[in-house]
């Protein structure tokens, strides 16, 4: 039915003028109209081979004798038909896989590149354009642009409508990847990642030690351990009175006038002491022991050693009180002159103080 169609159809579009065959742009025109009949990719792509092979043949010489002749008007491909003036680049591929003469084919592609690398043109590769000079007219950046892939399609080998046989790749057909490589790439993408990762994390534990060595070696070593001054640190000397329960306190310049006032008494006594003539036992027993005058110097120095509330004064009176017994007097002096030592020692440890430490200020 197909072919019976096509066979009708072809008396009446296929004509003969000026001893060229070619196919008339409507049934009934004239035989010098043509058009782009781009409509016969169809039967090519499907490979139905309902169109004869003498309509291509005659179309592509129609199409070179006319290129040739009007070589300055179509500089950027042929028009659609004999009456315009305006090209299609879709229609002009379809056209050119069509042609079985490769020369005449890659004029017609050769006129496409042309318009599509025109410097003067502001578009972006419009589908339709005015075929003498390539002015824009419209269909900017068009997806039927795809249509220029036409002549390379039709290069693959395709089985006719009636063979079951599945077609055979071309020579440069590259088969895809086996599931193994795919699996081998993955590992290799995997490990490439887990190892930038793992090298990140080095970098990271490394930059953080030098860090801290830096630090650490920064901070000076043997520093001295220094304290906040206590504000209490000084202590103000208390001197109890005579009845040991109340007192005052006393600044350390009186503890020392005082503390050298009890030493002098001390070596005082101890010198008298020493220097008065000491009665024979028998003279010793005729005097009463009321008028003895060591009892009656030393009760005053007692008396006043107590006054001044040293602790030196009070122990020289108490040893004095006992030179009456005669045999002790010995063991008494020996006492006394350990304590004037002791007091000595302590002096010199309060005048080494003194000359330390800065003096004590006081304010009401």
């Amino acid at each position: 039915m197909a072919a019976e169609y096509a066979s009708h159809w072809e008396s009446l579009a296929f004509v003969t003028s000026n001893g060229q065959a070619h196919l008339i742009s409507t049934y009934g025109s004239l035989e010098s109209s043509w058009a782009l009949v781009d409509s016969l990719f169809g039967d090519k792509l499907l490979a139905m081979g309902v169109i004869s092979s003498q309509v291509y043949d005659a179309q592509t010489q129609f199409y070179e004798q006319l290129m040739n002749d009007n070589a300055a008007s179509y500089a950027f491909g042929l028009p659609m038909n004999d009456s315009s003036e305006i090209g299609n680049s879709v229609a002009l591929a379809m056209v050119a896989a069509t042609m079985t003469n490769a020369s005449v084919r890659a004029q017609i592609l050769s006129n496409i590149a042309s318009y599509a690398s025109l410097k003067s043109r502001v578009d972006i590769f419009a589908s339709s354009y005015y075929v003498s000079s390539g002015s824009y007219i419209s269909g900017p950046a068009s997806p039927a642009q795809g249509a220029l892939f036409a002549p390379m399609v039709l290069s693959l080998p395709i089985p006719s409508s009636n063979s079951t046989t599945p077609p055979t790749p071309p020579t440069s057909y590259t088969p895809e990847p086996s599931p193994a490589k795919s699996h081998t790439s993955l590992s290799v993408i995997l490990g490439a990642l887990f190892g930038s990762v793992a090298g990140l994390l080095v970098i990271a534990a490394v930059s953080v030690v030098f860090v801290r060595r830096r630090r650490h070696r920064a901070v000076p070593k043997n520093l001295p351990i220094s304290s906040p001054p206590f504000l209490y640190d000084t202590v103000t000397p208390f001197i109890p009175s005579e009845d040991s329960i109340s007192g005052s306190y006393v600044s350390l310049e009186r503890l020392r006038s005082l503390k050298m006032e009890r030493i002098r008494h001390a070596v005082v006594t101890s010198s008298r002491f020493e220097s008065t003539p000491q009665p024979s036992p028998h003279e010793s027993s005729m005097q009463p022991r009321s008028t003895a005058t060591p009892r009656t110097a030393t009760g005053s120095t007692t008396t006043r050693g107590t006054s001044a509330g040293g602790v030196a004064a009070g122990g020289v009176g108490s040893h004095l009180g006992q030179l009456d017994e005669g045999p002790g007097r010995n063991h008494v002096m020996t006492e006394l002159r350990t304590e004037v030592l002791q007091l000595r020692q302590f002096m010199q440890s309060m005048n080494e103080r003194l000359q330390v430490e800065a003096p004590p200020t006081y304010s009401e």
